[in-house]
């Protein structure tokens, strides 16, 4: 089942499984109908794979799996059948904490961790469901989120044996955290940069894609302006493609980061704006709310064409999705533009949680003068 409730797993799903799967579902197999909604929700390889992921999910449901109801909850969450309905998810989370299901405690304990969905952050409860949890199961995501919240809460010294517990069991997304944990102290000063390099060049060999991405835009992507032709254009290209594989393989930030490299003509590679909206869209589908912002504003500042009858309606849908993945500047987009009248298919949703979430805001802070960023731009420096 965790191949299927696990987010990374599912990009690595073989597709004649999910041919096995579908057919199986479709003759009214109600396990089968949750592993493919997963799939369509998560994934999403076709145009309509929402739709799918909604119709296989609910069909699961009907058929008793509990699962399907935490993912119907996480549809719930994100809007994805028309209006976000925080109550109804949180029932749907309810029932699956009554029934043990893994997947509910994970999903709880994320929100509790990180203030997601309406929840507060109670990160002293989660450590301690988390460490109930962890006594009777092995499921390594526990662990993965036991040492998130003791980050968190504590520090990356405490978080490090858990995130090493994560990462031996076969979490491989914990190998960024991990790498972070040799490499820096608890101020989050480099302390052991081989330490830190070692741990991601061995995630990435045995292929985890977020390792491999960090590596690309850490050792690769600086060295190109100091080489050479013809080794910039093969640096160039080992870039993009290396970026592609890890998009495809399951790193939703990488498909952002080529949404920004196309957008600004980063790395000497050529600007290429239909690129970089075809790669913000991926990387928002995915759940990148950077990449709500970006598309926000390609629209909004006309670098991409759209019939200016349709720019409205373009822009009042980005700034909602922005809002309800916790985009800051969408947040305060969605507002203004309900405030302006538009958005009121939506005035529900927007009035019960977005506009009590802007109002919490801090102020806006003073614009900074825009950057042309070409890839040299550091904003840590």
């Amino acid at each position: 089942m965790r191949n299927f409730t696990h987010t990374e797993n599912l990009f690595r799903v073989p597709p004649e499984v999910i041919e096995q799967l579908t057919a199986q579902a479709d003759a009214g197999d109600a396990l089968a109908c949750f592993k493919v909604g997963r799939y369509h929700y998560v994934v999403q390889p076709d145009e309509d794979s929402i739709e799918k992921a909604i119709d296989y999910i609910e069909k699961a449901q009907e058929g008793g799996i509990i699962e399907a109801d935490v993912a119907k909850a996480i549809i719930l969450y994100n809007g994805d059948s028309g209006l976000v309905d925080r109550e109804e998810a949180h029932n749907l989370l309810d029932k699956g904490l009554d029934h043990e299901c893994e997947f509910a405690a994970e999903l709880f304990s994320r929100n509790i961790i990180n203030g997601n969905n309406g929840y507060k952050v109670d990160r002293q409860l989660a450590i301690r469901a988390l460490e109930a949890l962890i006594a009777e199961s092995d499921n390594p995501m526990y662990y993965f989120l036991y040492a998130t919240a003791l980050e968190a809460e504590h520090s990356l010294s405490a978080a490090r044996p858990w995130y090493e517990k994560a990462y031996n069991a076969g979490f491989l997304t914990a190998s960024v955290n991990l790498a972070v944990c040799r490499g820096y102290n608890d101020d989050y000063e480099l302390v052991d940069q081989d330490a830190y390099r070692d741990t991601l060049h061995a995630a990435a060999k045995a292929g985890d894609p977020t390792a491999y991405c960090v590596i690309l835009m850490d050792e690769l992507a600086p060295d190109i302006f100091e080489q050479e032709e013809p080794e910039r254009t093969e640096s160039q290209n080992k870039l993009i493609e290396g970026l592609e594989w890890c998009a495809g393989n399951g790193c939703v930030l990488a498909a952002h980061y080529l949404g920004e490299i196309y957008r600004y003509g980063q790395y000497g590679i050529e600007k290429d704006i239909e690129e970089a909206y075809s790669w913000h869209c991926q990387a928002s589908q995915w759940g990148v709310s950077d990449s709500y912002e970006a598309l926000y504003t390609m629209v909004a500042e006309a670098e991409i064409d759209f019939d200016p009858n349709e720019i409205d309606d373009v822009l009042d849908y980005l700034a909602l999705q922005g809002a309800r993945s916790q985009n800051e500047a969408m947040l305060r987009k969605a507002v203004e533009r309900y405030n302006q009248g538009g958005l009121k298919d939506f005035d529900t949703e927007i009035e019960a949680y977005h506009i009590p979430a802007y109002n919490a805001l801090p102020d806006e802070p003073e614009e900074d003068e825009p950057i042309d960023d070409d890839g040299r731009y550091d904003p840590y420096v």
